[in-house]
């Protein structure tokens, strides 16, 4: 139970400035996790973040919060926090989940698309061919991100679209992690040329067959480079605990002739 004096204080009211410094610093260490500027796994303390960031703990803290219930972070007592690790398994989850949402998105958004839907859309596809944007990997996967979504948006569906946001943020880690080992802006560019010809049209199966092939292409050559990478070949095998090696199947015991 509160005590008289708990009951009559005020409380502190949260102002607007606060609220807008609080968003400010979860865009700021959201963009340095998704685009691997804070590695994946990597441990780090609020002081840490505070100095980095320029920020107040209680400002951090809420960022944090926010955070947190993305799944970009792990609060890990008495050590900090931890930047969520990318693992083959979320590579797989992400695109094998992206392969039902994503090409219902496209499809919806091409069958609603109108001659102002496409008027709307030409900011988008500008900022994906800019120079400045095809030079930087950061700049690209976030205006490929943007595209996608405003495709999906013409539909109204903005549930469908919340959850596209989510699984391209997811996403757009493992392709920085991606361009570690091999140029992917050629590839997604070529996708968004055959992706906006079904859109322009409006042929939604059209759309939907591309989106499909598009994911799966992509994921077939991030798992290849990934797999294929130094890290991953330097993995010490004997260094796996017993519950990570699969257990051979037992050999059957062979019949004595008789």
């Amino acid at each position: 139970m509160l005590t008289i004096a708990a009951r009559m204080s005020p409380r502190k009211k949260t102002s607007r400035s606060d609220l807008l410094r609080s968003a400010t610093a979860y865009e700021q260490i959201k963009i340095d996790i998704v685009a691997c500027l804070l590695k994946p796994g990597a441990q780090i303390t609020e002081a840490e973040l505070q100095e980095r960031y320029n920020i107040g703990k209680a400002t951090l803290r809420v960022a944090l919060a926010r955070l947190s219930q993305d799944n970009l972070i792990r609060s890990e007592p008495r050590r900090g926090y931890r930047i969520t690790p990318i693992t083959l398994r979320d590579v797989n989850d992400i695109f094998d989940t992206r392969l039902v949402v994503e090409p219902a998105a496209m499809k919806l958004g091409a069958f609603a698309m109108t001659d102002h839907s496409l008027e709307s859309l030409e900011p988008a596809i500008r900022q994906t061919q800019k120079p400045e944007t095809l030079r930087s990997p950061t700049a690209f996967l976030a205006a490929s991100r943007e595209l996608r979504l405003a495709i999906a948006s013409t539909a109204g569906n903005f549930r469908l679209v919340r959850t596209l946001a989510q699984l391209l943020d997811e996403s757009e880690r493992v392709l920085h992690l991606g361009y570690l080992h091999l140029d992917l802006t050629k590839l997604l560019s070529k996708q968004h040329e055959a992706l906006l010809g079904a859109v322009r049209k409006g042929h939604g199966e059209a759309a939907e067959a591309l989106s499909l092939r598009h994911i799966a292409d992509t994921k077939r050559m991030l798992l290849d480079a990934l797999l294929s990478s130094a890290s991953f070949l330097a993995i010490n095998l004997h260094s796996l605990s017993d519950a990570e090696i699969p257990t051979p199947a037992p050999l059957a015991p062979r019949r004595r002739r008789i």
